[in-house]
């Protein structure tokens, strides 16, 4: 039996059915598993935990924005320059400037994100909370959680378009160490970087500083850390969902990947109409991937814009014009529609497990 050690507390996201985790680093494994921050940031740290021939487990699945910086900086010249070492990669994405090597073995398939954020039944990532409340609202919710550019420009054009009060929405701009609190300082610092940016004017700025006191809008006990999802939140029909990464004051390569995050996946999973602030062709790879994306009723457009500020502003259109529309009705006469979109999320998180387990056990790691 292998002796693995989860060098920074991720092992449990893929892995907890297949190794018995260590965490004393002042050990000698046969397997370590990290995150990209850790490989390029504490390499010789994990190298010395490592026994002679020993391997390495990257796990970036979940990872978000400036991907490609770290395939081509990070990743290449580490593998490259380490040959006596055998690195093992899992990603649900992949990237043009990932080079193959000897050493290198990589398993990369979207589905494994459904099993990081959903994992199985008794797995510790397993959320038995996302379940479906028969009652639907005809409401349009957006969760916004951690503060970022985009999730400022999207607030920006909702209150410009009145159109704030009328969702049911979130603007925490929390920081990751306080996911409870709306940090104003950190929000008006934000706001500051924009006006001298010129990325927005004084008078945007002004009415943003003048909202602060409405924040968070609506939604204010909403806590995704403790996993007890607020079912009447999310009886909402449409999710409109500001992702993680977007090209607006972004790193240079964000245009190049289309990573997603649970926010994403989570409309499919509890039966919800989703519409997506996120990097164009976001919405046309979850089709590819077989995902309904209710093109019937929404305009998705806005998904083919590259210029970010033209695209924020067609997706507020079109939250504008369904605004009206009874969503009840329309998912009570669509509902296999949704159940189905579910079940492919369930079918990913199912299958991105079975493809975990193929891959170490073609790798003779398990």
């Amino acid at each position: 039996m292998f002796r693995v050690l989860d060098y920074n507390y991720i092992g449990p996201r893929l892995f907890t059915f297949f190794f018995n985790l260590s965490y004393d680093r002042k050990e000698k494994y046969d397997i370590v598993i990290v995150d990209r921050d850790i490989l390029k940031n504490e390499f010789d740290d994990v190298k010395s935990c490592l026994i002679p021939n020993g391997k390495i487990i990257v796990d970036i699945t979940t990872e978000s924005g400036c991907l490609n910086g770290f395939f081509s900086e990070s990743l290449n010249p580490i593998v490259e320059q380490n040959k006596d070492i055998q690195f093992y990669l899992f990603s649900e994405f992949d990237s043009i400037y990932r080079k193959n090597f000897d050493n290198l073995n990589c398993l990369i398939y979207h589905g494994l994100s459904n099993y990081c954020f959903f994992g199985l039944p008794d797995s510790d990532t397993y959320w038995n909370c996302y379940t479906i409340k028969p009652k639907k609202m005809n409401k349009i919710m957006s969760l916004n959680g951690s503060i970022r550019s985009h999730r400022i420009l999207f607030l920006l054009y909702l209150i410009e378009n009145k159109l704030v009060d009328k969702l049911l929405c979130s603007f925490k701009f929390y920081t990751h160490n306080n996911s409870n609190i709306f940090n104003e300082e950190i929000y008006t610092s934000f706001l500051k970087k924009f006006k001298n940016l010129n990325y927005i004017s004084s008078d945007e700025a002004n009415t943003l500083i003048d909202y602060k006191q409405h924040l968070p809008v609506t939604i204010d006990k909403f806590d995704l850390n403790d996993r007890k999802i607020n079912v009447d939140i999310f009886s909402s029909v449409v999710n409109v969902v500001t992702e993680n990464t977007y090209d607006y004051i972004s790193c240079i390569d964000v245009k190049e990947t289309n990573t997603f995050t649970e926010k994403t996946l989570i409309p499919f999973m509890v039966e919800q109409i989703p519409i997506f602030v996120a990097l164009p062709n976001h919405v046309q790879f979850l089709r590819d991937i077989g995902y309904d994306v209710f093109d019937d009723l929404i305009d998705h457009s806005y998904d083919r814009e590259p210029d970010g500020i033209k695209r924020m502003k067609m997706i507020v259109s079109e939250i504008q014009r369904i605004i009206d529309i009874d969503f009840v009705s329309f998912y009570h006469n669509n509902r296999t529609r949704f159940l189905k979109n579910r079940e492919l999320t369930i079918y990913n998180t199912y299958n991105g497990y079975t493809k975990v387990r193929e891959f170490l056990i073609e790798n003779k790691l398990f």
